[in-house]
């Protein structure tokens, strides 16, 4: 079910030219000031089966987007009782929240940790980057040293 701020578009169009050349979408565009949104993709190719039939925003044309904002009444339960009530609510917003901070500790200690790295090196020290996919990884090691002390994703690999 679509939001009621939005409005789909009637015309299949066909890309060109990209990651999803082949694929065919329809454009959907906001209700308040007409502009293009996102799409629809009607077909696309194997590697893009994950997105079929699935509203994508253009993160660049989105200003605010509310999560929950729009519920299908057939969606929800009808009966009070199958409702979580507020205690329960609660509980999980807190477990999220304790999560969050958890990640974000975790990510400024491992910030601090390369910041004091990166000042350390001396002038025969490499600095390699590598992306795989989503994922991003830095490691500054000595160059000919092996720095055992650097626990990495298994996607991500050493380099330098």
């Amino acid at each position: 079910a679509k939001p009621h701020n939005i409005r789909v578009g009637t015309d299949l169009l066909w890309s060109r030219e990209g990651i999803d050349i082949g694929s065919t979408y329809i454009m959907i565009y906001c209700n308040g000031c007409n502009l293009t949104l996102g799409k629809v993709w009607r077909t696309t190719p194997r590697k893009l089966d994950y997105i079929r039939d699935l509203y994508t925003l253009n993160l660049d044309c989105v200003m605010i987007y509310q999560l929950g904002d729009f519920i299908d009444p057939n969606s929800t339960p009808t009966d009070i009782h199958t409702l979580p009530s507020s205690r329960m609510q609660q509980i999980s917003i807190n477990k999220l929240k304790d999560m969050i901070l958890i990640l974000n500790e975790r990510i400024t200690t491992l910030e601090h940790t390369l910041d004091k790295r990166v000042n350390k090196t001396p002038n025969d020290s490499a600095v390699s980057s590598s992306t795989e996919g989503s994922n991003a990884c830095i490691v500054v090691t000595s160059r000919g040293a092996q720095d055992n002390s650097i626990e990495t994703h298994p996607n991500h690999r050493i380099l330098g």
